[in-house]
């Protein structure tokens, strides 16, 4: 998995900061949306609905309980991201040693990269290769913005709170089918996470809110996401996960 998150700025053309991460894996004794839970990665919430997730859910922490399965995380040289000419690198870093399902090596780290202009402009990553993965390209258009976001009515930079007790509409302009949208509140570490169908409008219900305990320093995200097909040679399936976010604070009560 290629992960790009992109934080939107205030301006239309402002750049936020965007955070880069990737990881290749070889497994047994789970499927391959566990290994993605494993490594926090992909939605984490089923289409049309919403999960919590507690602070203590650990990466690595074994939480599916299958202490005899086996992850290796796969050296593919150094990742070169670019994207409306300006680029940066991803080197390999050893996994930390936090449980004995997960072994080897992942790729993250903060970049300063310009603002794309959305199905115009691609990100393109290209992977050095090692001895254990020949090297590789892929490009990804670059998903929109979430645009005209509204909070049950109001625009989204001019909400001051969320009632727990309520819940709350969002709304936006719908965006390519291929896409998805992710909402998630986040309080106290805890996180409400929500997955949408790009169609432009999700209701986050009351007793799923509720989960969350109150807090002045809340923020809420929505996030447009764009998984992409790629090829690595030697693994069955990859994926390019490109991002873009809208974060607002909000004080949720």
């Amino acid at each position: 998995m290629l992960h790009v998150e992109r934080f939107a700025g205030e301006g239309e053309l402002e750049a936020g900061p965007t955070v880069l991460s990737a990881a290749f894996a070889r497994y047994r004794g789970l499927d391959g949306p566990s290994v993605l839970g494993l490594l926090g990665s992909g939605a984490a919430a089923s289409p049309e609905s919403c999960a919590f997730v507690g602070a203590d859910d650990a990466l690595g922490a074994d939480p599916l309980g299958v202490g005899s399965a086996e992850v290796e995380l796969l050296d593919v040289g150094t990742i070169q991201v670019r994207v409306a000419g300006t680029e940066a690198r991803l080197s390999p870093r050893a996994f930390p040693d936090l449980a004995s399902v997960l072994a080897g090596v992942f790729y993250a780290g903060d970049a300063e990269l310009a603002v794309p202009r959305a199905d115009l402009d691609e990100y393109a990553f290209r992977a050095a290769g090692s001895d254990e993965i020949a090297a590789f390209d892929a490009v990804v258009p670059a998903p929109a913005e979430p645009a005209e976001l509204r909070i049950d009515g109001t625009m989204a930079g001019e909400v001051g709170s969320l009632s727990r007790d309520g819940g709350f509409d969002v709304v936006w302009a719908a965006g390519d089918p291929r896409d998805t949208i992710e909402i998630e509140v986040r309080a106290h570490g805890d996180v409400l996470a929500c997955a949408a169908n790009d169609d432009g409008a999700f209701r986050v219900d009351a007793e799923s809110l509720a989960i969350l305990a109150p807090d002045g320093g809340a923020t809420l995200r929505v996030r447009r996401v764009r998984v992409t097909p790629v090829d690595v040679p030697g693994l069955d399936d990859a994926y390019a996960r490109v991002t873009v976010t809208r974060t607002v604070d909000v004080d949720l009560r």
